[in-house]
């Protein structure tokens, strides 16, 4: 049978147990940021809360709240990742940003043990979302600074499922590759990766150029 977690020995953990295995990690992460920022450092010490006194779960309600807001502006300034960059940069190995929907893209520094932890939980959202390995999946997200093209990419080889970086755009095309996919076996399911508004357009095109979908064998869908 078929496991039904990425990682059963976390994700099945009573709640109990989580707490314990969580409680020295968030004590170790916010004494680090507290000693390595000069902004957590500020907004700490301003809430009047000691780092050594968050030591679980119940304790973050302490933890002043982040504007997102605060770190566009900084960036805005001349500073590259913000006041709250905790890592060297000489230890950051890739810089993505948000969609910059508000304006700028917020840019966003990852060292290689942050792309690490990313891979693993992003392999257990797509494990709960059904995909798998043998699974061949065509990303619709943009490769272009966004975070959802490269990031989520590396999610998905995490797992074991077969991707293709189609990025955004070219709708016509796709359809044309989709269909041309459809025609060759693999061991798993035909996937789109996509945002929902962009699985309605494709299905707008294809009925529009008179096309069934279910020649696309297109068995799942993974919209974010």
């Amino acid at each position: 049978m078929a496991r039904a977690y990425w990682n059963p020995d976390i994700e099945t953990l009573a709640r109990a147990e989580l707490e314990r295995l969580e409680a020295p990690l968030i004590a170790e992460q916010i004494a680090y940021a507290y000693a390595h920022s000069d902004y957590y450092r500020q907004r700490f010490d301003e809430a009047g809360v000691r780092p050594e006194k968050v030591t679980g779960i119940e304790a973050l309600e302490s933890v002043p709240l982040m504007q997102k807001a605060n770190i566009s502006a900084a960036q805005r300034h001349g500073s590259l990742f913000g006041p709250h960059q905790c890592a060297p940069f000489e230890d950051i190995v890739r810089i993505v940003g948000t969609g910059g929907t508000s304006g700028q893209p917020t840019r966003i520094g990852w060292t290689a043990a942050d792309a690490d932890l990313y891979n693993e939980m992003g392999a257990r959202a797509l494990w709960a979302n059904g995909c798998r390995p043998g699974d061949f999946v065509v990303n619709c997200f943009n490769y272009s600074l966004y975070a959802g093209g490269i990031m989520d990419h590396m999610a998905f080889e995490k797992l074991g499922a077969g991707i293709l970086p189609y990025s955004v755009g070219r709708s016509e095309r796709l359809l044309d590759l989709l269909l041309d996919l459809s025609r060759a076996r693999i061991p798993g399911a035909y996937t789109l990766y996509s945002t929902p508004s962009y699985a309605i357009r494709l299905h707008a095109l294809a009925e529009g150029r008179g096309m069934d979908l279910k020649d696309l064998n297109v068995r799942k869908g993974i919209f974010s």
